[in-house]
């Protein structure tokens, strides 16, 4: 899928960008190692290893997956909907009666698990709630085969370290940051931080969670908003596209005309463009 979404990007979009391609690079030029860490120790964070690549590498990064900003204004918007989910976690925290602690409101919801062995009954009945929810709806369409064939599949939350490829945050500070303010285990925090900085997953995979929900936000309400596309036109439209950058869907759902030159220009976090958002 990599090659198939640089044949697009080079070859029919004509979008090339410095580095295109190529592993990322720290402030000092040289490639991450994927398989530096050998061995973990548990709770102990000196063997992290990875270094911040810098401002310019990122903004490198943001121009080849066409997103308009800087790694600040990110940052900011990070921050913003960051404090939104603080809200709510101490809003849900009051209405379990525990008050503004919402460590310990989370903690008795880790504890709320079905009995040892039930645990794929469960599974299945969130599978069929999921199905049953968007055949209501007519959100999108389910092929025959997938319908009989999909699986769930456990995904680790989404993390935010942009700042430390910025060189803003140590891997400890990250670490602490996963542990005090969103609520992970320390260990599972260490393993998250030890893998997101040791270059295996490139530095805006851990930022693509929100930007991309933000994006298709923003593309839904131009789209479906105005009346354009109905749900499940949208979303089939999209998941047709398969894996290419937002802009590029964008694109080709509203008959955009590309050319090499073509440079992004979709304020896509500007006010109006996502609902509820100012």
């Amino acid at each position: 899928m990599d090659e198939y979404e640089r044949f697009l990007r080079q070859k029919i979009a004509g979008v090339k960008a410095k580095n295109a391609g190529n592993p990322a690079k720290n402030q000092g030029g040289e490639a991450f190692n994927a398989h530096a860490v050998q061995e973990a120790t548990p709770g102990d964070t000196s063997d992290i290893i990875g270094r911040p690549i810098g401002r310019e590498r990122l903004l490198e990064e943001l121009d080849y997956e066409m997103i308009p900003y800087t790694p600040e204004e990110l940052i900011a918007v990070a921050n913003r909907e960051f404090a939104w989910c603080e809200n709510e976690m101490r809003r849900a925290s009051r209405e379990m009666g525990f008050g503004d602690d919402w460590k310990k409101a989370l903690e008795k919801v880790k504890n709320m698990y079905v009995e040892p062995g039930k645990q794929p009954q469960m599974i299945r009945e969130l599978e069929h709630e999921a199905e049953v929810f968007v055949d209501q709806h007519d959100l999108v369409t389910i092929p025959p085969l997938a319908r009989e064939t999909w699986r769930m599949q456990m995904m680790s939350p989404e993390r935010q370290l942009l700042n430390f490829h910025l060189g803003k945050m140590t891997p400890d500070e990250c670490v602490n940051f996963l542990v005090e303010r969103v609520g992970h285990e320390r260990e599972d925090a260490i393993a998250e931080v030890r893998r997101s900085v040791a270059g295996e997953d490139g530095p805006l995979y851990q930022a693509s969670y929100l930007l991309g929900g933000m994006q298709l936000y923003s593309l839904h309400a131009a789209l479906v908003g105005t009346g354009k596309m109905t749900n499940r036109q949208f979303n089939d439209a999209v998941l047709r596209e398969n894996m290419m950058p937002i802009e590029l869907i964008r694109a080709s759902l509203t008959h955009q005309k590309l050319n090499r030159d073509y440079k992004t220009s979709w304020k896509f976090l500007a006010t109006g463009t996502i609902p509820g958002v100012k």
